[in-house]
């Protein structure tokens, strides 16, 4: 077995251009898009590109379009822990905010119809190829018609090319209202509203599909990025189109081929090879700086997702992120990173509240757009979703802190340890050195640490647990 890794900068070529190459995505059937779609994204905006009866589909979904509404009216009252006596209270393992309402959880923004070019006949089938390189996605039918789709790495626009009919629909839920539809100065678009909770104030969204002639694009805006958001999603499309498509192309491209600049390999195993390549091409699709993290389900091929969704620190969302660090991207790390610093005020409520802890603990699972100070929460329990046992392994905590840590030992960035890594190190630090204050010693005067959890077997309470 022989292996070979470059790392590179910015301004590099793209090492093992021809393995690369040699990874693209070749599919002879589109028709499901749970397992035959291809990926598109630009680690905000993404999409499955896959076919349905006649018709080409795109499932659009942005990393900030979630509703985030968390429901604890009827929820039980909490765990609080008393460590010095190794005994506890409260709680319960099903809580209705978890177990009996399907938001918090992300949310479709649109479906993309791309109607056949020809009427008539036998089905149509469609096959297609993702380029990785070039971040392009190409749907061929029967005839030789051909569709191409790139999510715009610059501009969270996804540009497509053919001749035919292209149209948008709203994904609708039984739990909020019906999104507005209508045309503005030929633009069709989709406002979409969603409620909020006595401490969230809910967010919107707007799609805005603009056409001309063969090439279509379609943009998305949300209330965190514009008060404005339809006459912005509008604008944005309507601008897009009337670009030179060989410009926005090659802004396309000059994006992803920084990115490939970064690394590469060249293995005597192929399959292995291939599969490099396609993992950090679907990263990159869903990560970059300045985004908001993904949850458990990146590129939503269904309304109905498991765990709600929620970045589950037992393991799950930080297995997102392990590739980064030794494929030279650190800085896509930073969503999780800024996920951690936003969930801190909460995080040392928590400690307190539950373990009468300094420091900052995290719960096993968090959600965005959590209000900071849960103790001025308006909502039962704080509005913190909570249950036994498994969000009660204490070392979470510090493994979510590690990789934090890791983004500074990988990309040595005093500045940033100092404002995003140093105060997460900082507070969990602080919490560990608190409850171990309280844990009681072994005749060797080594601390029992615990009452914890190992995670997802096991009885509650237990001490000294490999994981911690």
């Amino acid at each position: 077995f022989v292996a070979g890794c470059k790392t590179k900068t910015s301004e590099s070529p793209i090492p093992y251009i021809s393995a690369l190459d040699s990874a693209a995505i070749v599919e002879d059937s589109l028709n499901n898009a749970q397992r035959r779609s291809l990926v598109l994204g630009n680690g905000d905006l993404n999409a499955l590109f896959f076919s349905q009866d006649d018709s080409l589909k795109l499932r659009i979904s942005k990393n900030d379009v979630w509703d985030a509404r968390i429901e604890t009216s009827q929820d039980p009252p909490m765990i609080r822990f008393d460590v010095r006596n190794h005994s506890w209270k409260g709680g319960a393992s099903r809580v209705p905010s978890w177990h009996e309402f399907e938001y918090p959880l992300p949310r479709s923004c649109a479906i993309v119809s791309i109607a056949p070019t020809t009427k008539g006949g036998a089905r149509k089938r469609y096959n297609g190829k993702l380029d990785l390189r070039r971040a392009l996605a190409t749907a061929t039918d029967g005839e030789g018609s051909t569709t191409h789709v790139r999510v715009l790495a610059n501009r969270n626009v996804i540009l497509i090319e053919s001749k035919a009919e292209v149209s948008i629909s709203q994904v609708p839920a039984p739990y909020f209202d019906a999104a507005k539809e209508g045309f503005t100065d030929g633009v069709m678009w989709i406002h979409q509203v969603m409620p909020g909770d006595p401490d969230y104030e809910g967010m919107e969204f707007a799609v805005a599909l603009a056409t001309e002639d063969n090439l279509k694009t379609i943009a998305v805006v949300t209330s965190w990025e514009s008060g404005e958001v339809l006459a912005d999603a509008i604008k944005l499309a309507k601008e897009t189109v009337s670009l030179e498509k060989e410009v926005l192309i090659l802004e396309h491209e000059a994006r992803w081929n920084r990115f490939w600049s970064a690394s590469g390999v060249q293995l005597a195993d192929n399959i292995l090879q291939n599969w490099w390549y396609r993992c950090l091409y679907n990263m990159s699709c869903f990560c970059k700086p300045g985004t908001m993290a993904i949850g458990l389900h990146a590129g939503l091929a269904t309304e109905s997702v498991g765990w709600h969704s929620s970045y589950k620190l037992n393991y799950n969302t930080q297995q997102t992120y392990w590739p980064q660090f030794v494929c030279n991207h650190v800085s896509d790390v930073d969503p999780f990173v800024k996920l951690l610093k936003g969930h801190l005020s909460r995080a040392k409520w928590l400690a307190r509240y539950a373990y009468d802890c300094d420091g900052a603990y995290f719960f096993s699972d968090l959600f965005p757009f959590e209000p900071p100070d849960p103790a001025s929460s308006k909502s039962n329990m704080h509005r913190q979703c909570s249950y036994v046992p498994w969000g009660y392994t204490l070392g979470m905590t510090s493994w979510a802190a590690y990789h934090a840590w890791l983004c500074y030992k990988y990309q040595p960035d005093r500045e940033y340890l100092e404002r995003e890594i140093y105060p997460i190190l900082k507070e969990t630090s602080i919490f560990f050195l608190d409850f171990m204050s309280k844990c009681k010693k072994d005749p060797d005067q080594k601390v029992i640490l615990g009452p914890s959890y190992s995670p997802e077997h096991g009885p509650f309470g237990t001490d000294n647990n490999p994981f911690d």
